[in-house]
C-alpha cells in the first residue's frame, strides 16, 4: 500500500513538471503566467506531500506539511487569477491584496505550528499503519481557509460557465468547457476530501487523484484546443488593451464591439457587445 501511494505521489510530481515545462516553453501574456505560476505552486504542493508520504519522525512530518501549504495556497491563488484572466475578468487590487495577506497569515500560522492552534490543535504524529497518520483537530483558521476554497470554487466556475455562454467561438467553448472540467474535478475530490472517506481520507490526502487528472485535461485543454494559443487570445490581449478606444459597427450601424478605453470614453456603450471581432472604428479621444 506504502509502496503504491509513494509511486502515485511521484506520478502526480512527473506530470506536474512536465505540465510547467510546456506552459514555460509557450509563455506569452499574463494569462499564461497565472497559470505558470499555479503550475509551479502545485508542483512545490506535491513534491511536499510526497516528502509528507516519506516522514518518519512529527519534526520531518511537520516540515514537509509547511513546504506542501505553501505551494498548496498560492496554487489557489494564481488558478483563482488564471481563470480571471482567461474569462476576462478584473480582480480589484484591494481583492488580490486581501487574499495575499489572508495566504501569508495561513502560511504563517502553519509555519508556527505547533506554537500556535490557529490552524492545527492538539497534533500528534502516528507511524503504526501503512501510511504515517498525522492525527490533529482544525482551527479557526482552517475553517476559514476551506470556506475561501469554496468561494474561489463558487466564483471561478461561475465566470467560466458565463464565458462559455457568452463566446461565439466553437474552439473558445472547447477551451471554457476543458478547464471547467479540469476545474470540477480538482473541486470533487476537495469536497470529498472535506466531507472524509473513513480509512482513506485520514491517511491519504485524495485530492492529489484530483490534481492527476484534472493535470491531464489541461494537456488536453493545451495541445487539443490550443489553451496557450492565439487568435482569440489575441484580440483579448491586444485590441481589448490597447490605449485607444475602439468601436466596431456592423453596416446598419449597430454597435458589435467596444473595448475597455471605449467604454471609459463613453460610458453608455458599455453594455454593447464586446465579443465580435469585426474590423475596428478607431476613436480619438474627445473625437465626435
Amino acid at each position: 500500500m506504502h509502496t503504491f501511494v509513494i509511486a502515485l505521489q511521484i506520478i502526480c510530481v512527473l506530470v506536474v513538471f512536465i505540465e510547467c515545462m510546456i506552459v514555460l516553453r509557450r509563455w506569452k501574456r499574463s494569462v499564461h503566467t497565472f497559470l505558470f505560476m499555479s503550475c509551479i505552486a502545485l508542483f512545490v504542493n506535491c513534491i511536499g506531500y510526497l516528502l509528507e508520504l516519506l516522514s518518519t519522525s512529527i519534526e520531518s512530518y511537520l516540515t514537509a506539511l509547511k513546504l506542501s501549504y505553501v505551494g498548496r495556497e498560492w496554487y489557489v491563488f494564481f488558478m483563482f487569477l488564471f481563470v480571471a484572466e482567461l474569462t476576462g475578468k478584473k480582480l480589484p487590487l484591494f481583492v488580490r491584496n486581501i487574499i495575499i495577506i489572508f495566504n501569508i497569515t495561513v502560511n504563517t500560522s502553519i509555519f508556527l505550528t505547533p506554537l500556535t492552534d490557529l490552524y492545527y490543535t492538539d497534533i500528534s504524529f502516528d507511524t503504526s499503519g501503512a501510511l504515517p497518520l498525522f492525527v490533529h483537530g482544525d482551527g479557526i483558521l482552517h475553517h476559514i481557509n476551506m470556506g475561501f476554497q469554496i468561494i474561489y470554487i463558487v466564483i471561478g466556475m461561475s465566470w467560466l460557465f458565463a464565458a462559455g455562454i457568452k463566446s461565439k467561438s466553437k474552439l473558445a467553448v472547447k477551451r471554457y468547457t476543458t478547464v471547467i472540467i479540469a476545474v470540477f474535478i480538482e473541486s470533487l475530490f476537495f469536497i470529498i476530501k472535506l466531507i472524509g472517506i473513513p480509512g482513506l481520507t485520514e491517511y491519504y490526502d485524495i485530492t492529489m487523484i484530483g490534481f492527476i487528472i484534472s493535470t491531464i485535461i489541461m494537456f488536453v485543454a493545451i495541445f487539443s484546443y490550443d489553451l496557450l494559443g492565439t487568435q482569440e487570445l489575441a484580440k483579448e490581449y491586444i485590441i481589448d488593451r490597447l490605449s485607444e478606444g475602439i468601436i466596431a459597427v456592423d453596416n446598419e450601424g449597430e454597435v458589435q464591439y467596444v473595448n475597455a478605453p471605449a467604454k471609459r470614453l463613453f460610458p453608455a456603450l458599455a453594455n454593447k457587445k464586446s465579443d465580435t471581432a469585426l474590423m475596428p472604428i478607431r476613436l480619438r479621444p474627445f473625437q465626435r
